[in-house]
């Protein structure tokens, strides 16, 4: 048994990736001058820098691919985060679908879009390692300042919940209400519920040329009052539809419906982008 193999096992990945991953640690730990660069990258990353000259020389002592090390330092991490779960009197259960379930998607994206176990999306979660970023139900919530003023009902400066919304199934509308709930009783809030969100699943362009009628996505989208949006690259969210990050089209698959829709989006010559939205919830 390693440091890593309880946040491994809480995290409910498949054997042979956790046999790789506890693998690799192993040869890290044996060397002291390795373990020594997986210790500054914790350090560093919990405090909320980025340890990139540290984790490209352990990428480069250890032999090990990039994504790899980054998924080590991540689980690495967790460590001290489940620390703070248990001081913060927060359940194991709540810590494994923050953080443990989400670095186990992470790994599964990353071996889907590049054949490699690791993650290619490390910086993602640095809010989950803080404990600012919580999994509750279908959905993962911060609190943040709102960035401008909305109508009569929110002043520039309030604090919100942001949501996110990770790769975990269907976003049935109940869960996702379910959600919304459950982050109002979690964080205590007296008065209306504001959540606002920023992704490619609520830019406009998307809403009628990219999402099926009848589809979860789309009534997901008609929750929200979108504010903003802007064009993003095909990278931001391209790959979560086609598991590549090549902009080769004839290489993309066309079995599901979204995927036959963005496939005819793209090739039409049209951009993806990303929408910002807000929704208003009263429970009292």
């Amino acid at each position: 048994m390693s440091e890593i193999s309880k946040i491994i096992k809480l995290s409910e990945m498949k054997k042979e990736d956790a046999d790789y991953c506890e693998e690799c640690f192993a040869k890290i730990k044996a060397d002291p001058d390795l373990f020594n660069e997986l210790e500054i990258c914790e350090k560093q990353y919990m405090a909320g820098y980025n340890p990139s000259k540290a984790a490209k020389r352990l990428t480069e002592k250890s032999g090990l691919h990039r994504y790899t090390v980054d998924l080590l330092v991540a689980l690495y991490c967790c460590i001290r985060t489940l620390k703070l779960y248990e001081a913060h009197g927060y359940s194991e259960e709540m810590f494994a679908k923050t953080i443990a379930h989400t670095l186990r998607e992470s790994l599964e994206n990353c071996k889907a879009v590049y054949s490699v176990i690791g993650t290619f999306v490390f910086f993602a979660y640095n809010r989950h390692f803080r404990c600012e970023r919580f999994a509750l139900g279908r959905l993962h919530f911060e609190a943040v300042p709102l960035p401008f003023d909305y109508k009569d009902i929110c002043k520039k400066g309030d604090m919100v919940l942001s949501c996110h919304i990770p790769a975990s199934g269907p976003l049935l509308i109940e869960d996702v209400e379910e959600a919304f709930k459950l982050a109002y009783e979690f964080y205590g809030i007296k008065g209306p519920l504001v959540v606002v969100c920023s992704s490619w699943l609520l830019y406009p362009p998307h809403h009628d040329a990219v999402f099926p009628a009848d589809s979860n996505i789309r009534r997901f989208y008609d929750l929200f009052d979108i504010v903003t949006q802007r064009e993003t690259e095909f990278s931001a969210a391209g790959w979560r539809v086609f598991k590549t990050m090549d902009l080769d089209f004839n290489k993309f698959e066309q079995k599901t419906r979204m995927q036959k829709n963005l496939y005819k989006y793209l090739k039409d010559g049209n951009k993806m982008g990303s929408g910002y939205g807000i929704l208003i919830r009263n429970y009292e």
